[in-house]
C-alpha cells in the first residue's frame, strides 16, 4: 500500500486501542494485512529510484501530511506525543520506514534481523493488479479508514 493508506489506517487502528503502545503495535499489525490487499505500488526494486518513483512518494507524503494536519485535531493543551491516531499512523508506516527507505534499506537488510524481516514484508506483498485497479484499492481502504476515525471522533 502507498504511505497515505497506512498512515490513516493506522491512526484509526490507534485511535480504536486507545493506548499509545496499543496503537503503535495495532498499526504496525494493520500495515502487513494491508500489504496482503492486491495493490498498486511504486517501488520497482532497481538499484536506485525512478524520477517516476522519486515524483509519486514525494507527492503522497505532501498528501498525507496535509491528511494528517486535517484528522489530528489536537487541543492546544495535549502533545501530539499523547495521541493514538498519532502513534497508529507511525507504527503503520514503520515496516516501510524500516525496509524501504534506500538511506539506510541495504544496511537494515544486512543484519540477521533486517534481512528476516525484509523476506517476511515483501513475501506478504501479493501479485500487483494495475495502477487503475490498484489505486482503487487504495482509495477505498483510505476513504474507509477515514469514515472510521471519523465515526469515532464524534
Amino acid at each position: 500500500m502507498i504511505l497515505t493508506a497506512h498512515l490513516i489506517a493506522g491512526g484509526a487502528a490507534g485511535e480504536l486501542v486507545g493506548n499509545p503502545a496499543g496503537a503503535f503495535l495495532a498499526g504496525i499489525i494493520l500495515h502487513f494485512i494491508l500489504d496482503a490487499i492486491p495493490h498498486y505500488d511504486t517501488v520497482d526494486k532497481i538499484p536506485h529510484f525512478s524520477r517516476r518513483q522519486v515524483f509519486f512518494t514525494t507527492t503522497e507524503i505532501i498528501i498525507g501530511i496535509l491528511i494528517l494536519l486535517f484528522v489530528i485535531k489536537l487541543p492546544l493543551n495535549r502533545s501530539i506525543l499523547n495521541s493514538n491516531f498519532a502513534w497508529g499512523a507511525l507504527g503503520g508506516l514503520a515496516p516501510d520506514l524500516l525496509d524501504n527507505v534506500p538511506f539506510w534499506e541495504d544496511r537494515f537488510v544486512a543484519t540477521k534481523f533486517g534481512r528476516k524481516f525484509h523476506h517476511f514484508h515483501h513475501a506478504i506483498h501479493k501479485k500487483q493488479p494495475g495502477i487503475v485497479v490498484g489505486m482503487a484499492t487504495q482509495i477505498i481502504t483510505i476513504a474507509l479508514f477515514l469514515a472510521i476515525h471519523f465515526a469515532i471522533i464524534k
